[in-house]
C-alpha cells in the first residue's frame, strides 16, 4: 500500500495503485470544469482527411490491381499486380507519415478485396467465414467480445467488421 496526499482535497489516503493521485475520482474538480475541459478539447479538434483509392488495369487479362494512392503518395510496380506484401507496408508508412489523419475512400470494398487477394486460403477462411471467426473468439476477455485478429505472414494483424461468407460457399 502507498500513502498519498490527494491532489484534489489534500487529505491523506492509502492506495495499492502507485499512479493514483486522488482519493476518489475527480476529487476537487467540479463537473463544470471537467465538462469545460472536454468541450475545449472538442472545439479544438480539427479533422484532417486523406483519400485512398486504387485502380486495376482493365487492358490486361484478369484486371490486375496495379495502383494504390493515399493522398498524393502513389504505390505501383510498373504495371505488375500489387499484393498484400506491397500494400500493407505502404499503408502502414502512410499511417506513420500522417498521424491524426482520417483515411477515407469511396467504394473501398473492391480495394479491400484486392488488398487481401494474395493472402493464404487459411488466412482468408479465418477472416471471412463464421467458422474461422468462431475459432478466433475471445473466451475469457471480460466485455471484449471482438475476435482476435488474423496473423497475415509474420508481421501483420488483420481484422474486419462486416458480413461473413457462408461456410457452404467458402473455398475448400
Amino acid at each position: 500500500m502507498y500513502e498519498r496526499n490527494c491532489d484534489g482535497c489534500g487529505t491523506e489516503f492509502a492506495t495499492a495503485n502507485v499512479r493514483k493521485k486522488r482519493c476518489k475520482p475527480n476529487c476537487g474538480r467540479s463537473s463544470a470544469s471537467i465538462n469545460r475541459a472536454r468541450a475545449n478539447r472538442s472545439a479544438a479538434h480539427e479533422v484532417k482527411f486523406l483519400a485512398v483509392d486504387g485502380e486495376a488495369d482493365t487492358t490486361i487479362e484478369g484486371d490486375p490491381y496495379v495502383l494504390l494512392s493515399v493522398g498524393s503518395e502513389v504505390l505501383h510496380r510498373n504495371g505488375e499486380r500489387l499484393t498484400h506484401h506491397d500494400i500493407f507496408p505502404f499503408l502502414w508508412e502512410q499511417h506513420l507519415s500522417y498521424p491524426g489523419y482520417t483515411f477515407v475512400g469511396y467504394f473501398l470494398g473492391y480495394d479491400f478485396s484486392q488488398w487481401l487477394k494474395s493472402i493464404t486460403l487459411h488466412e482468408a477462411n479465418m477472416l471471412f467465414t463464421a467458422k474461422g471467426i468462431a475459432k478466433r473468439a475471445r473466451t475469457k476477455s471480460g466485455k471484449n467480445t471482438q475476435p482476435f485478429p488474423v496473423y497475415v505472414g509474420e508481421q501483420w494483424e488483420v481484422d474486419l467488421l462486416g458480413k461473413t461468407i457462408q461456410d457452404s460457399t467458402a473455398p475448400r
